[in-house]
């Protein structure tokens, strides 16, 4: 560009033919210009990376018969030659265009040709545009596969709901029984049985958490904990792909701010980036995963033994639906939305090393700010106190575990199985703290709070809420506003006795005059 900006500079007026050259080499698309007879006069300098040319190849065009015969060499197979712009062009039409496809389908250029006219009318040449049509052709490809996902993330979210109650009742009495005298035989197979239960409530969480649409709130979270959860997101896949995936996690690696649905979403799709690209090489994958730290950043590393990315495309990887997958295979998302999302974040991702070997991306995020141990738990090594506890829930498998396991470590507990029983019983007696399923058939978690004001029987705060899916919008929404706790389904008891005994301790501590008797702490 710099030649032709200098031949403009000292051509003057009378160089008509500079200029017009030093307008394709700023130009965003590839241009060859033809005389009459189609003997290549200039080529612009964007010709070369768009049609994979090198240097020495384009420098050695000299007619369209050359050019064609170079471009057959790449074009995909059942590809029909390249037609002579005075055969592509039809008078009366204007500019005429074709579309070019390149290797696998990989690429996609669309040729425009249109002729050079004289004064006299006469055609004196030929004027050929080459522009790359790849991402605007598979556009509406991309997107209704996108809508496919949408609907099918809903699917998935109606799914894993309905799978978090049947599981939070076989993780709990699984652990219930483990708390018991067993023989040495029933108590492997309990093991069993809450080990794989517990294996199918991380992969039901998992898929809820990407399915969701969450809101970008950001949390202090550790890498090593998003990386090892999303491995065991993907094992299977893993292991059915023949795929050795190694993780070497830095023990000392300091959190990070992130919000942990995002920062997991940027794993997944690293990983499954990773899974096709060696499916495509077609021999033995590895997939290596490693965290490290500097004084201000925590960075992940994940390599495979892939193909690699070719020095052409490295510079669209990013880009929205750009995808050297075959069809079917990928919707050229992933890296977009990975990008993105480390955007928000103040993150990077970088392309570190390809080859015919494999690639490596580095992703770096800036280290969390340490919290002042002021801001700590306030309630921690307080006993909690037992008390009177009302169970609020219509899935009775649940409600019968939580009033088991409550009333084995000393409280008093009810079940009912609507919100409307549940406000005469508050009526009737003093409790010191409801535990109530957020999203109930009929009334529900809202309902009961709202209704909870009204009465005047029980403060708010003492409602502690648990929900099979709490990353709903509404959900979200409503607990960012009343302050209020919930636990996620499906729960483990251990997570349930502790968030009993914190709101219990809290209270006896807020009001002094009143105790209750101490019972096991958990």
């Amino acid at each position: 560009m710099k030649s032709a900006i200098r031949k403009i500079a000292n051509a003057g007026p009378k160089s008509p033919e500079s200029e017009f050259e030093a307008i394709l080499e700023i130009a965003e698309n590839a241009f060859v210009v033809y005389d009459s007879v189609g003997g290549i006069r200039l080529t612009s300098e964007r010709l070369g990376p768009l049609l994979q040319l090198s240097k020495r190849e384009q420098s050695s065009l000299r007619d369209f018969h050359g050019f064609s015969q170079v471009l057959a060499r790449r074009l995909a197979n059942g590809q029909q030659p390249l037609r002579p712009p005075w055969l592509l062009w039809q008078p009366g039409n204007g500019a005429c265009r074709e579309q070019l496809e390149f290797g696998d389908g990989e690429l996609i250029v669309e040729r425009t040709a249109r002729p050079v006219v004289g004064e006299s009318g006469q055609v004196t040449g030929w004027v050929e545009r080459y522009r790359d049509y790849t991402s605007e052709r598979e556009l509406p490809a991309r997107l209704l596969q996108t809508d496919k996902l949408a609907v099918l993330g809903q699917m998935v979210a109606g799914i894993t709901h309905e799978l978090n109650n049947p599981l939070t009742t076989i993780m709990g009495y699984g652990h219930l029984l483990l708390e018991r005298p067993l023989d040495e035989k029933s108590l492997t197979d309990v093991h069993r049985i809450c080990q794989e239960a517990e294996r199918a409530a991380r992969i039901v969480r998992n898929l809820l958490m990407l399915a969701r649409e969450a809101k970008l709130e950001r949390s202090s979270v550790n890498l090593n904990e998003i990386v090892d959860r999303t491995l065991r997101l993907c094992s299977y896949d893993m292991r059915r792909a023949g795929i050795q995936v190694e993780a070497e996690l830095d023990p000392h690696l300091p959190n990070t701010s992130a919000n942990p649905v995002q920062l997991q979403q940027v794993v997944l799709n690293l990983l499954v980036n990773s899974q096709q690209a060696i499916a495509e090489a077609g021999r033995a994958g590895r997939i290596a995963l490693r965290t490290r730290h500097g004084a201000s950043h925590v960075f992940l590393q994940i390599e495979d033994n892939g193909p690699g990315i070719a020095p052409y495309l490295q510079s669209r990887i990013f880009e929205p639906f750009f995808t050297t997958k075959p069809v079917g295979v990928g919707t050229g998302l992933g890296l977009s939305i990975i990008a993105g999302i480390l955007r928000q974040h103040g993150a990077e991702i970088h392309l570190t090393r390809t080859s015919g070997e494999g690639t490596m991306f580095t992703v770096s995020l800036p280290v969390a700010q340490l919290q002042s141990e002021a801001s700590g738990d306030k309630t921690a090594g307080s006993r909690p106190a037992g008390g009177r506890i009302l169970v609020v829930e219509a899935e009775l498998g649940v409600g019968r575990l939580i009033v088991e396991a409550l009333t084995e470590i000393g409280h008093q507990v009810d079940l009912v199985g609507e919100e409307r029983d549940a406000i005469e019983r508050v009526k009737q007696g003093q409790y010191d703290l409801i535990i109530c399923d957020w999203k109930m058939r009929g009334p529900n978690g809202l309902e009961l709070y709202r209704a909870l004001g009204d009465s005047g029987g029980l403060r708010r705060e003492r409602l502690l809420l648990i929900s099979s899916d709490p990353t709903l919008r509404d959900s979200l929404e409503f607990l960012r506003e009343s302050n209020l706790v919930c636990l996620a389904k499906p729960f483990l008891l251990i997570e349930l006795k502790a968030a009993v005994a914190k709101m219990l301790a809290e209270q006896a501590a807020a009001e002094p005059g009143q105790s209750h008797p101490a019972v096991e702490t958990v």
